[in-house]
C-alpha cells in the first residue's frame, strides 16, 4: 500500500534524507547524511556501488559523490512513501571541470523505520558527463565490453572517478 503523507519514522527519515542531502550539496557536510545510514546499507547508482565491508564506507560514498562535482543543487519533484521504502524523484544541475550540466532520476531509499538500509539511485550517466570525451566515449554503444570492463574497475576502486 503506497501512501503519499504518514505520521511517524517513514516520513521522518526520508525528509531527514532529502534535508541532510542539501546540506552536503551546499556545505560538504558529510556527517549528517551518513548519519542516517545503516553501516550495512547498499548503496548504488549506475556509476557506483559502494563496498559496504569497508570501514566508513558510507561516509566514502557521499564524500565521493560530493567531490565529483564542483557545485550541485537537487530539486525533489515527486517523493512517494509506503512501508519501509520511498521512492523520490529528482533533477539535479551543476558543474564539472567539464561545464555545467542537468540530469533527473529516481532513487529508492529502503529503511527499518531507524536507519537507511539500502539506497539505490537510478540515472543516465551520461548526462552528467557531456562534457567529458573521455566519459561519452566509454558510454558509446560500440564500446559496451570496454564499458563493462571500465565500470567494473571504478566499483571496484570505489568513488566516482
Amino acid at each position: 500500500m503506497v501512501t503519499a503523507v504518514r505520521k511517524g519514522r517513514m516520513q521522518d527519515i526520508t525528509d531527514e534524507f532529502i534535508t541532510a542531502l542539501r546540506g552536503l550539496e551546499e556545505t560538504g557536510a558529510i556527517e549528517p547524511l551518513a548519519a542516517l545510514f545503516s553501516q550495512a546499507a547498499e548503496i548504488s547508482n549506475p556509476l557506483v556501488e559502494h563496498r559496504k565491508d569497508e570501514e566508513h564506507a558510507v561516509e566514502k560514498f557521499w564524500h565521493d559523490y560530493r567531490r565529483a562535482f564542483q557545485q550541485i543543487h537537487s530539486v525533489f519533484r515527486t517523493v512517494v512513501k509506503a512501508d519501509r521504502v520511498s521512492f523520490i524523484e529528482w533533477t539535479s544541475d551543476g558543474a564539472t571541470t567539464y561545464g555545467p550540466f542537468r540530469y533527473g532520476g529516481v532513487t529508492v531509499i529502503e529503511h527499518d523505520s531507524r536507519k537507511i538500509t539500502a539506497f539505490r539511485c537510478y540515472f543516465d550517466p551520461e548526462q552528467i558527463s557531456s562534457g567529458d570525451p573521455d566519459r561519452r566515449r566509454l558510454w558509446a554503444p560500440e564500446n559496451a565490453d570496454s564499458v563493462q570492463s571500465e565500470a567494473a574497475e571504478r566499483r571496484k576502486e570505489g568513488g566516482y572517478q
